[in-house]
């Protein structure tokens, strides 16, 4: 078997689609100045905003990219009804805890309701 000449280029091989789609999602999240919106994102990638939705959801799942959690959160709190369950700073302790897996201790009744809506929330009451 004979071996390819070191200064010549690698083979020809058509690209594996979601690979590629991913990496090109990190290069524009990368070279952007601003935080963009899933519609900036999909109209810079030329992609159906459902599949950057799912780059972006992998992406996440592999620590590439931070998801805006707490507005996924109060969005979904108020879906429940509950959009005055928890304030800002409220979601920020929960988002940093399910970031890093960690377990908000509290005293306070609003993450009992964040947890209850947000499973992903895990929180202990440490007055009991």
């Amino acid at each position: 078997m004979t071996r390819p000449a070191e200064d010549s280029p690698p083979p020809s091989r058509p690209p594996v689609q979601t690979l590629d789609r991913g990496l090109r999602l990190l290069e524009v999240i990368a070279l952007s100045d601003v935080p963009l919106t899933l519609a900036e994102l999909s109209q810079q990638m030329g992609l159906h905003r459902s599949i950057v939705y799912r780059l972006l959801r992998t992406l996440q799942d592999h620590h590439l990219v931070a998801w805006r959690w707490a507005d996924t959160a109060q969005y979904k709190l108020t879906q429940q009804g509950q959009h005055r369950a928890a304030g800002a700073i409220d979601l920020l302790v929960c988002a940093t805890a399910v970031h890093h897996g960690h377990t908000v201790l509290h005293v306070d009744n609003d993450f009992v309701t964040v947890a209850g809506v947000l499973k992903e929330v895990q929180q202990r009451d440490v007055r009991a």
